[in-house]
């Protein structure tokens, strides 16, 4: 069972890693995921792609943008400003789990 340590948290979301296997948890709104690291560096890019994209929308607080889960089935329906704010999010957690690995990675 995995046991997280939050790397990043403010009002919006968590997120946290378990040290052991290194799976990532992602708590944003009303959403919870648990990925494998490799699918929680996709997320954060794909979510970082459909920002850009949608960079010009109208109403940035309509819920119209959809971005795809690692398993493709399940689209997560954010706004401009909720993505915004989710990307920042992931953003700070992928630069201090980035530290943390490189510490692990020494003590070895």
């Amino acid at each position: 069972m995995c046991r997280y340590n939050d790397l990043v948290s403010n009002n919006y979301g968590t997120v946290g890693y378990c040290p052991q296997c290194f799976n990532v948890r992602i708590r944003f709104g009303n959403t919870a995921l648990a990925v494998a690291h490799a699918d929680f560096v996709a997320l954060k890019s794909n979510a970082q792609v459909y920002l850009r994209a949608n960079e010009m929308v109208a109403d940035r607080d309509e819920k119209s943008i959809q971005l795809l889960t690692v398993s493709r089935s399940i689209a997560l329906i954010y706004s401009y400003n909720e993505l915004k704010r989710l990307v920042v999010l992931l953003n700070t957690a992928y630069e201090r789990l980035k530290t943390d690995l490189v510490y692990i990675a020494t003590q070895g």
